[in-house]
């Protein structure tokens, strides 16, 4: 990889549990075989909370449905197998879903 590449850093950050107001988070990203960069973000907070979702993700292309439901055929069985691969995502904390 050549350092002067364009590089995508992907970044979660939870607001859970800080209080409202300005904060900055300090990085430092190591890439194998590039200078390390310092980097600084400012987030503001604002108060106020959103009610839980009874499923927290969003949902977006790139993934085959007929992979968690077993074929194409909607019947009862592949709802039901469709339904606890939701529900089970949304316990281990997911919010991005990709599917086609």
């Amino acid at each position: 990889m050549k350092t002067d590449e364009p590089q995508v850093l992907w970044l979660r950050v939870s607001s859970r549990g800080q209080p409202a107001g300005e904060h900055r988070i300090r990085l430092q990203v190591h890439m194998d075989g590039a200078p390390s960069v310092s980097l600084v973000i400012e987030l503001h907070i604002w108060p106020g909370s959103l009610a839980e979702a009874e499923r927290p993700f969003h949902v977006r292309g790139y993934y085959m449905l007929t992979s968690m439901t077993g074929g194409y055929e909607v019947n009862e069985q592949s709802v039901r197998r469709l339904d606890a691969f939701f529900r089970a995502y949304a316990e281990m904390g997911g919010d991005v879903f990709d599917w086609t």
